[in-house]
């Protein structure tokens, strides 16, 4: 028999604030997903719909899953979301779900900042960094083993705060995030929760540049609509494995296996509409450990719902598997290490990424990466000008490895114009680095 393997286990959260859902949006909704409607949109002909009263059959079961308290028992408030953390982040809840060797539950805040949007119905928290520098602070604050991943929201066509799109390019939005990311927080992203579960080409291109770690497979064979056009749209993973395997995906189709250099892992989502995890999906985790592969098995949700409950059923399913197959090990992890722990990345300091910007005169300047090798074929800029103003730009390419340059001049940044140059890069290995100077 083949060495029996290990579990490690990652629940990644897509990080975006409080929301909002008035009454009247919940049976939008409805219309929109179903076709229903309804005259009289009171709260007591929502507790009907929440029960499927009125409707029969396959159509009354799906409306109970979409509508049922967990999913639109929203937490509309910052200071709904401070309760729930209070709740599991302290020591208590922690210790009282732990791993194989006794280590505490593992979150990872995938942080999204919504910005530049004309209507915001869900009263979502606009601005740049807010979200981010709030779990950051809170993973201080709480001494957890929590870490922070990146997670982003494509611009809609009409610019609607609720709505899904699915072109990242499509605005300055991604970019800006990015610049923000490593000259305010000193941080760059290594892994990915792809926002609404969504990658088109144009994504999957961006993230083979700079982020090693994509946690967005969520295929679970569920896709199964009649009409073929609204089953290849949204978050459609369907090409994709459904073993719980980690895989590399190809150049022109990111949901099959191929040469790409980045990574991407399955996750399931908990108790929600569709592709969720189940004892099934946990099974097949711990059999596939069982049978000598080690097996990432992730799950994610929202902290605009109420976690704790999310995390004690994910941990019944984790108990069952547990009793089936005693001999495998689980273990709690963070997104990234999740990765590295899974795939068997070693790690060491000295192979680590470094960056360094070297001025060599008042508009010239040298990148290198001093240890280590960058993902990608280069490190994401970022510029800062003195009026606040963030910019990204490419950098030039010399002739040796590891080595970039940036020109300041009437063709890219004006010299005057200039107050930070930085970069931020992450390597195969899951590390990363930024730095910067100023002018």
């Amino acid at each position: 028999m083949q060495k029996i393997k290990n579990v490690y286990i990652v629940h990644a959260v897509d990080t975006e604030g409080p929301l909002y859902e008035s009454t009247k949006a919940t049976f939008k909704r409805a219309y929109e997903l179903f076709g229903i409607k309804i005259k009289n949109q009171t709260s007591a002909n929502l507790e009907k719909l929440k029960k499927g009263i009125g409707y029969s059959g396959e159509q009354q079961k799906e409306i109970q899953r979409v509508f049922n308290s967990h999913l639109i028992d929203y937490n509309i408030s910052w200071s709904m979301i401070k309760k729930m953390l209070a709740k599991i982040s302290s020591k208590n809840f922690r210790k009282s779900i732990v791993d194989d060797i006794k280590n505490e539950y593992v979150l990872t805040w995938h942080c999204v900042d919504h910005v530049n949007y004309k209507f915001n119905p869900r009263k979502r928290t606009i601005g740049y960094g807010k979200i981010f520098k709030f779990y950051k602070d809170h993973i201080v604050k709480s001494k957890t083993r929590d870490k922070l991943g990146f997670h982003f929201h494509p611009m809609s066509i009409y610019q609607e705060a609720h709505r899904n799109a699915t072109l990242w390019q499509r605005s300055d939005n991604l970019y800006q995030v990015l610049c923000r990311r490593i000259i305010d927080e000193n941080w760059f992203p290594v892994a990915n929760r792809a926002g609404f579960h969504v990658e088109r080409p144009d994504s999957h291109l961006f993230l083979e540049q700079y982020i090693p770690f994509d946690l967005s497979n969520t295929n679970k064979k569920e896709k199964r609509s009649q009409d073929v056009v609204e089953a290849a749209s949204g978050w459609d993973w369907r090409r994709a494995p459904n073993n719980w395997e980690i895989y590399n995906p190809s150049h022109d189709d990111y949901q099959t296996k191929g040469k790409c250099r980045r990574y991407i892992g399955r996750v399931l989502s908990i108790n929600n509409r569709t592709e969720s995890i189940d004892q099934t999906e946990v099974n097949k985790a711990f059999q596939r450990a069982y049978n000598g592969k080690n097996t990432l098995l992730a799950v994610t949700s929202h902290d605009f719902r109420n976690i704790e409950t999310e995390i004690l059923e994910f941990y019944s399913y984790i108990k069952k598997a547990k009793k089936k197959y005693p001999k495998v090990k689980y273990y709690f992890k963070d997104t990234v290490s999740g990765f590295q722990k899974t795939l068997n990345i070693s790690n060491h300091k000295n192979d680590q990424i470094k960056l360094k910007i070297y001025k060599i005169s008042k508009n010239k300047f040298r990148i290198k990466a001093t240890q280590g090798k960058v993902f990608g074929p280069q490190p994401f800029l970022a510029i800062k000008f003195k009026n606040n103003r963030y910019l990204h730009d490419n950098l030039d390419f010399g002739l040796k490895k590891n080595e970039w340059f940036y020109t300041l001049g009437p063709d890219s940044v004006r010299v005057e114009d200039a107050k930070i140059i930085a970069v931020g890069a992450a390597d195969i290995k899951g590390n990363f680095h930024t730095t910067q100077i100023k002018l």
